[in-house]
């Protein structure tokens, strides 16, 4: 079942504010959005900064070939067209793009967003991922949901 992400002036708020954290922050926070794949009532304390790099890693990856262009190595025209405008409408497009390809929710979609942003968009699809990736997103949420 698809989950429907609608992305309102507070989410968009809090996605602004997390483009100042530093990158340990980013992935601490995308660590603890790995939290909503727990079964309900699961309570647990992890090594959240290091579950949200690894996690990183793999949506990394596959987030570049979501918004670049790996021929020309440039963002692909669907971002070219969010780049000129307003910070605020590039976070929603890369935002949507996430939840809508991967099915996360804003607690893994506003921190990856927030990371690709801040590595500077243009240069984010200069360099090809390195291929030693953990695992698909999917492989690792699924992985993630049998753990628990």
């Amino acid at each position: 079942m698809k989950k429907r992400i609608k992305l309102s002036e507070k989410d968009l708020d809090v996605a602004l504010k997390s483009l100042k954290k530093n990158d340990s922050d980013l992935y601490f926070s995308l660590g603890v959005g790995l939290h909503e794949y727990a079964p309900p009532g699961v309570r647990y304390s992890a090594p959240y900064a290091k579950m949200g790099q690894d996690y990183w890693l793999s949506l990394s990856g596959e987030i570049y070939y979501l918004l670049c262009d790996p021929k020309n190595k440039q963002p692909k025209d669907f971002i070219q067209e969010l780049i000129s405008g307003d910070i605020r409408n590039l976070l929603t497009g890369i935002i949507t793009a996430i939840t809508s390809v991967y099915h996360v929710g804003l607690g893994i979609a506003v921190p990856a967003a927030a990371l690709v942003i801040k590595k500077g968009l243009i240069n984010y699809c200069k360099r090809k991922p390195s291929k030693k990736i953990k695992g698909t997103v999917k492989f690792l949420l699924n992985k993630r949901k049998r753990s628990i």
